[in-house]
């Protein structure tokens, strides 16, 4: 195969290209919308008619703590599991969830 037909690009091809491009970068996006939390809320509010929405997490998981309080929750109350491990318990209110 020569350079020339290596090199070959039509409008189409480039088009092409950049739409997959886009859709690698959206999916991105979304994977870390989701991973931040914030799609898990908005689709639980959007979706159940239930007034608050809680989270559990270990008190050393501080990655899972700091997700809680960027999408709005607050820390309320400890709990003893059945192993009689501690977690902490996050909580939002559908009155303070807002969309983004």
């Amino acid at each position: 195969m020569s350079s020339a037909e290596r090199s070959l690009e039509t409008e189409r091809l480039v088009l092409r290209r950049r739409r997959e491009e886009a859709t690698a970068s959206l999916g991105r996006i979304r994977a870390q919308w989701d991973e931040h939390g914030f799609g898990i809320r908005d689709d639980f509010f959007s979706t159940f008619d239930f007034d608050h929405l809680i989270s559990l997490a270990f008190p050393g998981n501080l990655a899972s703590h700091a997700v809680m309080r960027k999408i709005g929750m607050h820390r309320v109350a400890d709990a003893v599991l059945p192993s009689g491990a501690t977690v902490w318990t996050h909580r939002l209110d559908r009155a303070d969830w807002t969309t983004a």
